[in-house]
């Protein structure tokens, strides 16, 4: 639903201290702000109802501080007592950009009387809250002959105990993302602080030597007991699921939710410069209320599809909002510029947000979507030194921006080499774009045959969508030999590969709703503008019923939060293990995904695909839907956008297509 131009004086949004950037239509040459918009309109996430083919015309459109410990002198008068700790206010940590070696515990020397070994990590504010307190670990070995000790012979058997426990500790402290700097407290010793660093290059929460957390992503426990018996694979908590309104608030909890402006809030220590943005929706005025007012009039760039009515509304915005410039993509008749994607460059670092929501704000508050949000990227202290991710993600993401083919873009990709990516760990970035026939699935299937093991096809894949595309008379067309050939793709025990037959029911697991799902949503009748599946094509894949099941996601509490969320994932059989999951801007639909080797991508799209180093527990992963899907029963019926809908939602709305969708019941 597109929103009307407001072109008011926003002088509350437009304040703040900063300089304004104008850029003007001259200052734009590369930058073409077309106003010859073709008359033909369509409304925003519906597909072209006067064609079958394929579209995919289917969207819709406080960190609290932990007070670190600090250890008293006098604790250090004996081994054998235990040390009593005090609080002290919240201190910055010394870095924010920790190196990547591995951790180093060394002993420092004390002008006490014992040698002390100090552990300790402490939370940046820089993608999300802390995992726990700041722990300070200790373990002494007097040196004093009054007591009858010497160096040499100092219960040794309570120092093995101790340099056991450093190296536990070092093992969980390893599992903290990098934007978890780890640092020495000050020790009464007065000696130089140990190395530390952040984390090690190949954690799985399996090699720590502890359980994994019974209580999964949703896990908000602090202490260090249990941060100690637990595992917790915290490079996964890049993955957040949005903020939604009317859900108690233990499913809005920042453990695994993020709003766009929280993440815009968030005090990285690093002032913000520009701002380029990829989506399909926009609402410009909302764009911009969810940055801080000292933002608010830096240079930005809005990555725009050409031939839609919104490129209008933005040109109109546009004259109140003089910093933003637009950025125009063509694209064929049944392509959409479908990625949602949003560049922060900051003064000294890079963050990177890819989301399934677009810009505008129904699509942030009411329904089912997904974000990844990068850890700060350090800028390279020498021009074009950055370093890339043992992944290649910004190999693969700056391939993705130079295949638009725009100056603005390639000038963006080149700039990516001046900032480290290394720290971005086991995130493949995944684009499709009609440039490229090397995109979309075919990057998928690459990537999965090369870094995943051969797994049966008792492993199921099991996804969520939005839309749905022309996918053939059959399942025999696309959907089995290309679509769920390349998800199974580490299926390898032959050198054939996986076979047509291996594809079943059984283990491509769609996730569709009902027309009762849609109308008991939260939004009522409304959810469905964003699910647009036409009656037209579902007349000629009627088949694809059989492959559907119904949407539910109890455990996150949002069942009745209708998805925009596009999700894929693979499991196992009683999908306690993940091997790999995938968040994108990709339905189900060969314009988003392309065919294997033969015909690119008629869509711009990109998305996050995570493999770990080995199989992690499905608990650990933020899943928006809940496991093991549920199948249709014989009196669900999928929603289909162009059908008439009689019966009332909870807002006393009934669905009619020709009036324009929501209608009042009288």
């Amino acid at each position: 639903m597109l929103l009307l131009a407001r072109n008011r004086a926003l002088t509350e949004i437009m304040a703040g201290p900063r300089k304004v950037h104008e850029i003007s239509d001259s200052d734009d040459s590369d930058v073409e702000i077309v106003s010859n918009v073709p008359k033909k309109s369509r409304q925003a996430e519906s597909p072209d109802k006067n064609s079958t083919k394929d579209s995919t015309k289917n969207d819709s459109a406080p960190v609290s501080k932990i007070s670190p410990v600090k250890l008293k002198p006098d604790t250090f008068a004996s081994p054998r007592k235990k040390p009593q700790i005090e609080r002290i206010p919240h201190q910055k940590p010394l870095s924010t950009a920790p190196s990547s070696s591995k951790l180093n515990t060394s002993f420092v020397s004390s002008n006490k009387t014992a040698e002390v070994v100090c552990c300790s990590y402490r939370p940046v504010s820089v993608n999300g809250p802390a995992l726990g307190s700041s722990h300070c670990f200790v373990f002494t070995k007097s040196s004093r002959k009054d007591q009858g000790l010497t160096k040499t012979s100092v219960e040794e058997n309570d120092l093995e105990k101790n340099e056991e426990k450093c190296r536990k500790i070092q093992r969980r402290l390893q599992e903290f993302p990098p934007e978890y700097s780890v640092n020495h407290l000050n020790c009464p010793s007065k000696g130089e602080p140990a190395s530390h660093s952040a984390v090690g290059s190949d954690h799985n929460f399996e090699s720590s030597g502890t359980k994994p957390c019974p209580y999964g992503f949703m896990c908000y426990r602090t202490s260090s007991e249990h941060l100690l018996e637990n595992s917790h694979d915290s490079r996964l908590r890049g993955f957040y699921l949005t903020k939604c309104e009317g859900l108690q608030s233990k499913f809005n909890s920042d453990t695994f939710t993020r709003s766009l402006k929280q993440i815009l809030h968030e005090d990285v220590s690093d002032q913000l410069e520009s701002a380029v943005h990829f989506s399909y929706v926009y609402d410009m005025e909302w764009l911009l209320e969810q940055y801080p007012p000292e933002y608010r009039q830096i240079p930005m760039l809005l990555v725009v599809q050409q031939s839609d009515d919104l490129l209008k509304l933005l040109i109109a915005q546009r004259q109140v909002f003089r910093n933003v410039a637009l950025l125009p993509i063509e694209l064929s008749r049944f392509g959409t510029h479908h990625s949602k994607m949003i560049s922060l460059k900051y003064k000294g670092h890079l963050r990177l947000i890819v989301t399934t929501a677009n810009l505008y704000g129904p699509d942030w508050g009411k329904k089912s979507q997904m974000l990844w949000v990068s850890p700060l990227l350090k800028k390279s202290s020498q021009p074009k030194k950055g370093q890339d991710s043992d992944t290649g993600f910004r190999s693969a993401l700056c391939t993705y921006l130079r295949s638009y083919q725009k100056k603005k873009l390639l000038e963006l990709a080149e700039s990516y080499a001046d900032y480290d990516f290394s720290l971005i760990d086991n995130c493949y970035f995944i684009g499709s774009t009609p440039n490229s026939i090397k995109s979309g699935l075919v990057t998928v299937d690459s990537i999965l045959t090369k870094n995943v093991p051969p797994l049966s096809k008792e492993n199921p894949v099991t996804f969520c969508f939005s839309s749905i595309g022309t996918l053939g008379q059959d399942d025999t067309a696309w959907l089995r030999p290309t679509f769920g050939r390349a998800l199974l793709a580490n299926n390898r025990t032959t050198q054939k590969g996986t076979n047509i037959t291996d594809v079943t029911v059984n283990n491509i697991q769609a996730l569709y709703p009902t027309i009762e799902e849609v109308r008991k949503s939260f939004e009522g009748y409304e959810a469905g503008r964003s699910l647009p599946y036409s009656g037209k094509v579902h007349m000629k894949q009627r088949w694809l019923s059989k492959w559907l099941h119904r949407w539910k996601a109890d455990q996150v509490g949002r069942s009745r939060a209708a998805p925009h969320v596009k999700f894929y994932i693979r499991t196992s059989p009683d999908y306690q293990r993940t091997f790999w999951f995938l968040m994108s801007s990709a339905n189900l639909s060969k314009a988003a995904w392309g065919n294997l080797q033969t015909k690119a991508p008629l869509s711009y799209e990109c998305g996050i695909l995570y493999v770990p180093n080995r199989p992690i527990s499905t608990d650990q992963v933020v899943v928006p839907f809940d496991l093991p899907p549920q199948e249709y029963s014989s009196s669900d019926r999928l929603w289909i956008q162009d059908n008439i809908y009689n019966e009332p939602d909870d807002f006393g709305h009934s669905w009619d297509p020709r009036q324009g969708g929501v209608v009042p019941t009288i």
